[in-house]
């Protein structure tokens, strides 16, 4: 079931946003545990940062204005005021980062 949420929420982003589906991309860090990687298209640009790994790894590091559109371990986060990001993700998270300009 979990799965199938994700998956709708991943659809339903892509179809919001046209830089998922016809952006630029590249890759900013392929090592064995993490894929991160870049998608821009006119002034739209994303991050996307991905642990797939066991362990946590440190969040990919942004400067600048930001804000996370998308976490798939939402749970994770959640505290009373909110969700609260941490610089790390879990195992087999994701975390999508749009770059304000």
């Amino acid at each position: 079931m979990r799965f199938h949420l994700i998956y709708r929420d991943l659809i339903k982003l892509r179809n919001e946003h046209k830089v998922f589906a016809y952006g630029d991309f590249k890759v900013i860090d392929s090592s064995r545990d993490r894929f991160v990687y870049e998608r821009s298209l006119g002034d739209d640009i994303y991050i996307i940062d991905c642990n797939l790994g066991k362990n946590r790894h440190k969040c990919y590091s942004v400067e600048g204005d930001y804000e996370v559109v998308y976490l798939s371990a939402k749970d994770n986060y959640k505290s009373e005021l909110g969700y609260i990001y941490t610089e790390e993700l879990y195992p087999y998270e994701a975390r999508i980062i749009k770059i304000n300009k």
